[in-house]
């Protein structure tokens, strides 16, 4: 600790201002390296989380061949229950990346009910333009949440 001491007493102004700004990067690599091992943690357990939800998507969308008669009991209920994975999908995209919430309700069509088609037809296809706006923010994750 003397030997460390000692440098810095015999030292000139600009030796302590070069230690100073060596210092000073090193914190700043320090940071950024914290910085980007945080952000990769959070987008990976944000990806883990899409990848449930596209795999709860895909479990509907499994079980609407299921459906034969689009005025059954069983068509009333599956179609509620996609309307709700998708409002639980959007509220989950919301604590996340507003791009993300935008993504994942776009509907070319402007519509979720289309014109003369049953309403387990509808949801079907909602359900599925869903699915894919999941995966699409799955492959650019880095636009959809970001630092």
């Amino acid at each position: 600790m003397s030997a460390f001491i000692h440098v810095f007493t015999n030292s000139r102004p600009v030796d302590l201002l070069i230690v100073a700004g060596e210092i000073l990067v090193l914190l700043l690599i320090a940071y950024e390296l914290a910085s980007r091992t945080l952000y990769k943690r959070s987008l990976s357990k944000r990806l883990n989380e899409l990848f449930y939800a596209i795999a709860e998507g895909q479990e509907l969308q499994a079980t609407a061949r299921q459906i034969r008669d689009e005025h059954s009991l069983y068509a009333e209920e599956w179609s509620e229950e996609v309307k709700q994975w998708i409002k639980v999908k959007q509220k989950t995209l919301e604590r996340c990346s507003a791009q993300a919430v935008i993504s994942f309700m776009h509907d070319p069509d402007l519509t979720l009910t289309h014109p003369g088609s049953m309403v387990p037809v509808s949801e079907y296809q909602s359900l599925v333009l869903r699915l894919n706006n999941l995966r699409s923010i799955m492959e650019h994750p880095e636009a959809y949440f970001p630092r």
